[in-house]
């Protein structure tokens, strides 16, 4: 049978509402009211976009969660939120190049104490070589100021040369302490790099690793910074101590185990079961340039995985962070 063009469209029309009222049937919302009630529908009224809802498949899994729209706070808090994540980031990202770094440049803890030495064996004997410099110049230096006394209890005049020598070897003499100062700080720099590397590299090979373990929350502090999960120090001292509690907040509330522990980051590994909480804690500069300890929370990158890093259970550990350091710091 022939159709004109105007009842094939119509036709047409008709075939396509008629797939997408099946396709719309295969997909459902559910969200609670206000009164905490659970609603079931395959459309979301204008009166109810203001809820957080959850879009199920046919089998009633969920597949998308849609949150509830943000108040100008929540937005605020977000973006610093995603700020200190980032610098976060920086910090696991360099910590992950350290590793690898590491472990393509060391066979074992044997040679790597042995380039320490190599290191410390070479600025040894620059030192070595400057002290005797000094010695040599000290010496010329008191002959020569002997040497113009002469001058000046004869009440005669001072060899311009001879003042020169005299001041020219004066400086050379405190540039040579400079340097000895500079190679001495760089000494004790390569030390503590190597007292950690060689710590970090006992880990990663397996050799041996200790574990802690306490916990309690309490204390007040800053709303917003304890919605953060973020702790702001306020002397260096006690962002030592502040460090040392949060490593162990960290050990005890993750459901993974221990894999960096250095003095900026401490990290559990990435979660890899439904339920687990991969916890990371990062030491950074924050405003008015004074140090800050940031808590996050990781998750599986599923849907199910998400809904556990922003359920109740999982956000009062970042608002419990900030707490718990002021109370076992003494705080209010």
């Amino acid at each position: 049978m022939y159709l004109s063009l105007p009842k094939k469209l119509i036709l047409l029309s008709l075939v396509c509402a008629v797939f997408s009222q099946t396709a719309i049937a295969k997909k459902m919302y559910r969200w609670q009211d206000e009164n905490g009630k659970w609603i079931y529908s395959d459309q979301v009224p204008p009166s109810q976009i203001q809820h957080k809802r959850e879009t199920l498949n046919k089998n009633a899994q969920v597949i998308a969660v849609t949150d509830k729209p943000k108040t100008k706070d929540e937005i605020a808090s977000e973006k610093r939120l995603k700020e200190l994540k980032l610098q976060q980031d920086r910090i696991i990202a360099g910590q992950k190049t350290h590793d690898k770094i590491l472990l393509s440049s060391f066979l074992n803890v044997e040679t790597m104490t042995a380039n320490h030495d190599t290191k410390i064996k070479a600025l040894n004997a620059q030192e070595k070589e400057k002290q005797a410099a000094i010695k040599k110049l000290e010496e010329d230096l008191v002959a020569q100021r002997k040497e113009a006394a002469t001058f000046d209890i004869g009440n005669k005049k001072i060899p311009t040369a001879l003042l020169q020598s005299i001041e020219e070897d004066g400086k050379k003499i405190a540039q040579l302490k400079a340097e000895i100062s500079e190679i001495q700080a760089k000494k004790a720099r390569i030390e503590k790099a190597y007292l950690t590397d060689k710590e970090r590299f006992e880990f990663l090979t397996n050799t041996t690793r200790k574990t802690n373990s306490t916990l309690a929350s309490s204390g007040s502090g800053d709303k917003a910074l304890n919605q953060l999960g973020l702790f702001i120090c306020e002397t260096p001292e006690q962002c030592d101590k502040a460090w040392t509690i949060a490593k162990d907040f960290v050990k005890t509330n993750s459901t993974t185990k221990l894999n960096v522990d250095s003095d900026k980051l401490v990290m559990t590994n990435d979660p890899v079961r439904a339920n687990d909480l991969s916890l990371s804690a990062s030491k950074t500069i924050g405003e008015d340039n004074k140090q800050q300890i940031f808590l996050d929370i990781r998750c599986v990158e599923t849907v199910q995985g998400k809904e556990i890093c922003v359920n109740p259970d999982a956000q009062n550990l970042r608002v419990q962070f900030s707490s718990y350091l002021r109370s076992a710091l003494g705080l209010k």
